[in-house]
């Protein structure tokens, strides 16, 4: 059968496709894959091992799959070019997501969110505070998140079942071990920065606050900072392609702590300072990369401290090697890093400890997640050992470390979505040994 001009065509176009098929899968097959994906802030699906068991018990073809898509080559290239031209089309997402966490660290699932009852603050402003003035301002809905220009905010949803856990634990914690033990909820940027027409989108974090608050043992110290974050909310407190408070806004929130254990605090203008430029975020990531928050991305200010002091993390645990780091990175240390997170004492390990040359007497224990590192340099100021615990991975015995390192005190300092999610609470249980 002699072919005419259209059915040759038609052939050569399907030989080109499956050929390009072909060449593309093998390349994705025999490239070295990457293990981290710096634009999303995550470790990569790793090469599934074949078992039986696999095959049969562990989802074996969801994993291939989920590993072939995580590193196929020019992954990230790719997620960026798509996110660029929804950008131009104007496309957003079409579905907002309520109580969960941060993009990287809180993958929640879809719980019931309700507004919180009318509990009365346990704690009283010491001054009338106004709250901010909102401008008005059309956004768009990308991956859960608010984008307003170059700012990303995260929505907030209450779940008052996570918040009676959290402060049951804490509650928990002070009645076993008998120690000083101090909680400071913060609340988020969209708190301070949602225009009025997405009020309906995002819960009230400041009745959450008061709710949990309310649900605390009368002798622990409850940290009521949603006041001074209001007050300062004009300044540079919160990243705006990040998901984090920034180490000015942690300053702010360590001077209410201070009032509230009536310890001295140093002026913000007697630490030196060091600028991390440029810093783009977990939010600009979770968006698969943004032109706005590119353009314009955050700077990140570190603070040195005042004390001499040396800081030890523990990657694996305090069993493990120690590796001695700072709390306050230099610039050039991470110029080539997307990680300058890092630069606020190290980032995240499951257990690392501050030994310092104060003599006060107070060793603190710090109950923390990711939002705790830009606040705990402060902390160096005001005791003699800081032993801080991230309650996501951490695997040893927190009472045997209350003990033996002879804790006299404990803060538990999480952002509002930590503090109202079920799956942290879970791993928080866990870390305590108080969950199976």
């Amino acid at each position: 059968m002699k072919l005419n001009k259209d059915n040759a065509g038609h052939a050569f176009a399907a030989v080109s496709f499956f050929a390009a098929l072909v060449i593309v899968g093998a390349l994705s097959v025999s490239l070295a894959k990457p293990s981290f994906s710096a634009l999303e802030n995550r470790d990569l699906e790793p090469a599934p091992h074949f078992s039986v068991r696999a095959l049969f018990f562990e989802h074996l073809p969801d994993k291939i799959s989920s590993w072939y898509s995580d590193t196929f080559p020019a992954r990230e290239k790719l997620v960026g070019a798509a996110s660029s031209i929804r950008d131009i089309r104007g496309v957003s997402g079409d579905s907002v997501h309520f109580g969960v966490g941060s993009l990287q660290d809180f993958e929640e699932e879809e719980e019931e969110t309700t507004e919180p009852d009318g509990v009365p603050a346990v704690a009283e402003p010491a001054e009338e505070v106004t709250e901010p003035e909102v401008p008005d301002q059309e956004g768009e809905v990308k991956k859960g998140l608010l984008v307003l220009g170059d700012t990303a905010l995260e929505m907030y949803g209450f779940s008052s079942k996570s918040m009676i856990r959290y402060a049951t634990l804490v509650n928990r914690f002070a009645s076993t071990y008998g120690i000083t033990t101090s909680v400071l909820v913060t609340p988020t940027h969209i708190a301070f920065k949602l225009p009025a027409r997405y009020k309906s989108m995002s819960n009230d974090q400041k009745e959450a606050l008061e709710f949990l608050g309310g649900q605390l043992d009368p002798g622990i110290n409850n940290v009521w900072v949603y006041d001074t974050m209001a007050k300062h909310s004009k300044e540079y407190t919160y990243f705006r392609t990040d998901h984090h408070w920034t180490g000015l806004g942690a300053y702010y929130a360590y001077v209410e702590f201070c009032k509230s254990r009536g310890f001295p605090c140093a002026p913000i203008e007697s630490y030196e300072t060091f600028e991390h430029y440029p810093f783009l975020g977990s939010f600009y990531r979770s968006v698969g990369g943004d032109g706005k928050m590119k353009s314009n991305p955050d700077t990140l200010t570190v603070y040195r401290v005042n004390v001499p002091y040396v800081m030890y993390c523990y990657p694996k645990g305090p069993d493990g090697q120690e590796l001695e780091i700072t709390l306050s990175q230099l610039p050039e240390a991470l110029a080539n890093s997307e990680e300058k997170y890092m630069a606020f004492a190290g980032g995240d390990t499951p257990y690392a400890k501050i030994i310092t040359e104060n003599h006060t007497g107070r060793k603190l224990l710090l109950v923390r997640e990711s939002f705790a590192a830009a606040f705990t340099p402060f902390l160096a100021e005001n005791y003699d050992e800081i032993h801080i615990v991230d309650f996501r991975y951490y695997k040893n015995d927190v009472g045997k470390l209350v003990r033996e390192a002879g804790i006299t005190e404990a803060l538990f300092l999480n952002y509002i979505s930590a503090a109202g999610s079920s799956v942290q609470m879970d791993r928080m249980e866990k870390c305590f040994g108080w969950r199976g």
